[in-house]
């Protein structure tokens, strides 16, 4: 149908044909209209023959329904799937697969396996398809999310890398979210880099001069790490379990930084109470620095007896415990100058008041640990 002024109101849909349509005569009442501009013709298309073939057919025309509508013919024009009974589909094992028609033998083109539902499956074939790599998580450095509560084990479960800076932001809220809870990084999860996928060759880095040189020429893109546990009055209260996992990629170069309080601490852990436990966990790969002096690659420093120092309520007892612990190939740089007349870094933990820290199975190897930082 058309109008009477000549303006094309067709109805094309994914119409092709390998015919020139750009001249024709169309009429409308008793005027013609000829050569009319195939642009018009909204819809239908013309390709050549060519294009229609094979496999070049869904390259040509991806707005046709192959799974359910077409049939691709390996070494001939598609046809109707309705002009056929059934078809049987066999995986390639390539990442494809090929449809037969079980009546008349015909071959279709081999095509890319289809999984609308998510269930890894190939809607056509059956074929298994790979899963993604659920092992290694990544932070895009701005977003925070609660961990789920396990009521059967009574932990709380990290199975983003959100859900370990939400701690770190809780902790910087002035809350007491971390008293008395455990946190457990989920089972399969191996790796945790605290940068976004953009910047995942920092995992692959074998070396602290490698990871330095990779830091300072992203820094960028490099996303921020604020430390778990953030001034004296609200400090780590609970139990982290690493479960096996290594975290890569802390960006904490907080020597850089204006605000001499914000800069206190560097470290996964920042400040971390009485009866906190820190397990089962690898720091390795990442950029520590600090003006305050407070510096460990997994806990920077350990609340002291002191109103200044320990929580103001809810307060923790028992020992700091540290234990099946790693650091690795971490670049940590703290000032000259002694703070507070001491100094207050180490590579696995900086800093402890009095006697409280227990440290068991832990490891150090591969840092770059310095003090030549003038402030």
């Amino acid at each position: 149908q058309h109008k009477g002024d000549g303006t094309n109101t067709s109805c094309f849909e994914n119409v092709y044909t390998d015919q020139p349509i750009g001249n024709f005569t169309m009429y409308s009442g008793q005027t013609a209209y000829t050569n009319f501009e195939s642009s018009n013709m909204y819809g239908l298309t013309s390709i050549t023959a060519a294009g229609i073939m094979g496999a070049n057919a869904v390259v040509a025309m991806p707005e046709l329904d192959w799974v359910n509508t077409w049939f691709a013919v390996r070494d001939g024009m598609p046809e109707l799937r309705a002009f056929h009974t059934a078809f049987t589909a066999a995986d390639n094992e390539d990442g494809t697969h090929s449809e037969s028609c079980d009546d008349c033998g015909l071959v279709g083109v081999a095509m890319a396996h289809t999984d609308t539902d998510e269930d890894y499956i190939c809607d056509v074939c059956g074929a298994e398809l790979p899963r993604p790599d659920t092992s290694v998580i990544y932070w895009d450095g701005s977003t925070y999310t609660e961990p789920e509560y396990s009521a059967e084990d009574d932990v709380y479960i990290i199975d983003e890398a959100s859900d370990l800076a939400y701690l770190a932001c809780k902790t910087q809220s002035n809350t007491y979210e971390t008293y008395g809870k455990t946190y457990k990084v989920a089972d399969g999860i191996k790796s945790i880099v605290l940068q976004p996928e953009s910047l995942s060759a920092i995992k692959d880095k074998t070396s602290a001069a490698e990871v330095k040189a990779f830091f300072e020429a992203n820094a960028d893109a490099a996303k921020w790490w604020n430390v778990i546990g953030y001034k004296g009055a609200y400090p780590f209260q609970g139990t982290f379990d690493g479960n096996g996992a290594t975290i890569y990629g802390i960006y904490a170069n907080w020597a850089s930084y204006a605000d001499w309080h914000s800069d206190l601490y560097a470290g996964l852990f920042g400040l971390v109470d009485k009866g906190a436990v820190i397990r089962n966990v690898a720091v390795k790969n990442s950029y520590f620095t600090t003006k305050g002096g407070f510096m460990g690659a997994i806990v920077a420093n350990t609340a002291m007896q002191d109103s200044n120092w320990n929580a103001t309520a809810n307060m923790g007892a028992g020992d700091v415990v540290v234990e099946n612990c790693v650091a690795a190939n971490n670049y940590m740089n703290a000032p000259t100058t002694e703070y507070n007349n001491a100094k207050k870094y180490g590579v696995l933990v900086g800093a402890s008041g009095y006697d409280y820290l227990k440290m068991n199975n832990c490891m150090a190897y591969g840092n770059d640990a310095k003090t030549d930082i003038v402030t």
